[in-house]
């Protein structure tokens, strides 16, 4: 039970992070990306380090593999965008 609440915790963090990234990308709304970065420039990367340590935690299988791709998927493109406004500023 606590490995499927885990593995619910990563897909949640995964949402979290990707979603105003994905809104900020198409140009729709940024209002997302700016409240999640308004905290400190490295939450995003906080929230997808925790996804990975929860998925790493979570139930064995295919699923397990999907959800740490995924999370460091989201931790990459912040990374990267981080980066991109470091050498900008």
């Amino acid at each position: 039970m606590l490995r499927n609440f885990l593995s619910f915790m990563s897909v949640f963090f995964f949402l979290v992070t990707i979603v105003p990234l994905g809104l900020a990308s198409i140009h729709w709304v940024n209002a997302p990306m700016n409240l999640l970065m308004s905290f400190n420039v490295y939450f995003p990367c906080l929230i997808g380090a925790a996804g990975i340590l929860f998925a790493l935690t979570g139930p064995k299988g295919d699923l397990k593999l999907y959800l740490i791709l995924a999370n460091s998927l989201s931790l990459g493109l912040y990374l990267i965008k981080i980066f991109i406004i470091s050498v900008t500023a």
